[in-house]
This record gives C-alpha cells, structure tokens and sequence, in this order.
C-alpha cells in the first residue's frame, strides 16, 4: 500500500460475519506501511428488507504520518558517504580488481548506484514494461522502491572491509551464530549508520537491511546448483522472500532488481540468470505471478 505524503485517517467499515481473527489476517497485507492501528469494535442494529437485523461491524482507523512513509534519499545518502565506513571503503580495493587497478570498493558502490538509478528510467516496454508490470501487481511503490534499493547498493558490499569468514558471531536481528560474511557485516554497518535521524516504519528499514543482507544469496545458491544440481524448494524461496517483505513475491523481487544492478565488476552474469529461471519455476510459478526473464542484452 503506497502512503501519501499527508497524514491521513482511514475508516473501513467491514458489515457481515467478519471476526477480528480475520480482520488480522487480512490486514498483514497492509499493517507493514501503517505505524499505528486502532480497532474499535461496535455492535448496531440496523433494520434488513427482511425485518431482522444486520451483524456487527468493525471500524477500524489507520493512523499513517508521513514522517513514518517517506524519508528523504539524499539526506541518507550523505550520511552513508560521511560514514567512518565510506571512509574505509574509500581505501579498500575492489575485489573484483587486482590490487593494482586503482579501482576501489566505493567505486564499485556509486556504479551500482548509479545502474540502479538507470534501471527506474528504462522505458516501459519489453522486459522492463513486464518487470515494472509486476512491481504494481504486487501492490509496491516504485518510486518508495527504488529509493530503499539506491540505499542498499551504497551499503551492499561496505561490510568487505571487515569480513572475516572463519568468525561466527550473533546475528544483530536474531541473535543466532551467523558467519561474519560480508553481507552480515554490510548488515551491521547500515544498522549503525542509519540507527539515527532515518525516520521510516520497521518494514521499511527490515526491508532494506535485509536486503543488504542478502543480495548476495542468489550467488552461492547458483554455486551449489553448479556443484551439486540441487535447487531451492519452494519452502526455502518462501522463507528467503518473508525475511524481505510479508506480501508473496515481494521479497525476492526485491532481491531480483538489484541484481540487474549488481553488475560492475561481473564479467560472467550466469549466475542472475540462474536466478531469474529458478525463482521463475521454484517459486513464482507455483504461485501462478508471472516473473519475466531478462536476456544479458536486456542486463548489460
């Protein structure tokens, strides 16, 4: 559910047998972008046609302000580029290049940036028209969307100049061992960065963090279908797409449209497009939403 800018109240008056349990369930649809939600239950007798009377229905009041829906890009932006960690970043090289090319980690950030920026301006026909098709059919905020995934792409690889694979150390969302990989560490920096004055609902923060998280995941599920010709299960893309987003499709596409971005550095793309066709059949599929499929033409 997109959010105006102005705070707005909502009332839904829901008539027929409707419990409360349901009216919950339901509402996991929208309750990710809604800060507050009262409910206020109240029973009236209104005349039928047929003398009786009619059942209860519930009103419920959404409180959304704006401050919660929006944030403002460029301030988070500056402030991911004034970090201690933009400052590291800044003199660490990027490990897609030898030591020697001069080429370093903040450059392979700002490129993925910048093709992020490029893939919301691509026009809407082919591939694209199908990708941003399912990006409103799915009820996101292209313009929120975009937004949250320009955040990820200056963080996604920042944790690099801390990783160290061989610790196992709590993971900062659930508290369980998780390797110190440099998707964690990202993790841990863009929590640290945006902890203050990054005024958004948990979902979208959640959304961003793992997103940060995880966009390297597609890489080594591709490794171990390439070892091992196994492929994720339905229940394991379910689970991956929840940790993003509540709402079925959302999560992994997410993941999906940055790794169209994700491509500074990467000679070989075999590995998105392995990602595009598993998810496809695995997953969107069973779920009968149409994933379009990109050619390298169409990433390149």
């Amino acid at each position: 559910m997109a959010l105006p800018e102005l705070s707005f109240l909502l009332y839904i008056n829901f008539w027929g047998a409707l419990s409360l349990q349901s009216f919950i369930t339901w509402s996991k649809r929208v309750e990710n972008e809604i800060s507050t939600i009262y409910l206020v239950q109240r029973h009236t007798l209104r005349a039928t046609p047929a003398g009786g009377t009619s059942p209860p229905f519930l009103q419920i009041m959404y409180f959304a302000p704006s401050l919660h829906a929006m944030f403002n890009l460029q301030q988070v932006e500056n402030k991911i580029r004034s970090s201690d960690w933009w400052l590291k970043a800044a003199t660490t090289v990027d490990s897609h290049y030898c030591n020697s090319s001069g080429v370093m980690l903040t450059h392979h950030l700002l490129s993925v940036h910048e093709n992020m920026a490029n893939l919301f301006q691509q026009p809407e026909e082919g591939f694209y028209g199908n990708l941003f098709a399912l990006v409103r059919h799915l009820q996101l905020d292209k313009q929120e969307l975009e937004k949250e995934l320009k955040v990820v792409a200056l963080l996604h690889d920042i944790g690099k100049t801390s990783e160290d694979k061989s610790l196992v150390i709590p993971h900062p969302l659930t508290g369980k061992p998780a390797h110190k990989r440099h998707g964690l560490v990202s993790l841990m920096a863009a929590m640290e960065i945006l902890a203050t004055e990054f005024p958004v609902t948990p979902a979208k923060r959640n959304r961003i963090y793992r997103t940060i998280e995880l966009h390297d995941m597609s890489y080594g599920l591709f490794r171990e279908h390439r070892d091992t010709s196994t492929t994720p299960s339905f229940e394991q893309w379910a689970k991956i797409n929840t940790k993003i987003h509540s709402l079925p499709g959302a999560g992994l596409l997410y993941l999906l449209l940055f790794k169209l971005a994700d491509t500074h550095g990467h000679d070989n793309i075999s590995d998105v497009l392995w990602f595009y066709q598993s998810v496809k059949v695995g997953y969107f599929d069973i779920l009968e939403i149409t994933l379009p499929i990109p050619t390298e033409t169409d990433i390149r």
